[in-house]
């Protein structure tokens, strides 16, 4: 893992921050459901390649962009913004990545995945628009056998 933050202070004293974190070699699986609680559709889980399973890997990178109260604060925890707690907001969240692993019949495959998130632009945004009901509304998902 490797990456980086930049930290742009406004007029204001408020600040945006955008935090780049690129991932080799993670462990990559897809499934139909949240998390691994889906039917699986390429790779397997975590706990499924401790039981024995051949894992599956990638890589990834996430981008961050986030506005805070103040320079020099220590970082929001990325579950509490996601349910709106505390100072910090979303702008955007990217990530994109991909990995060489089986689809669950043991078929080689490749997964290639891009999504884009416009949070803070999908509040503000008109109620009939696309971007006002999905805050993500570039997706990309496409798994390919490779046989």
């Amino acid at each position: 893992m490797s990456g980086s933050i930049n930290e742009v202070v406004h007029k204001d004293g408020t600040v945006t921050v955008t935090i780049l974190l690129h991932t080799t070699h993670a462990l990559v699986w897809a499934t139909t459901g949240i998390d691994s609680l889906g039917m699986g559709l390429f790779g397997h889980t975590g706990a499924e390649v401790v039981e024995g399973a051949a894992p599956s890997f990638g890589n990834c990178t996430l981008k961050l962009v986030i506005n805070g109260p103040a320079a020099n604060q220590l970082l929001p925890d990325f579950y509490q913004m996601f349910w709106g707690c505390g100072p910090w907001s979303f702008v955007s969240v990217d990530f994109i990545g991909s990995a060489t692993g089986t689809l669950p019949d043991g078929t080689p495959a490749q997964l290639q995945m891009t999504q884009v998130g416009l949070i803070a632009t999908s509040g503000k945004a008109n109620g009939n628009s696309r971007v006002a009901y999905d805050q993500f509304p570039a997706e990309h998902i496409v798994i390919t056998p490779l046989q």
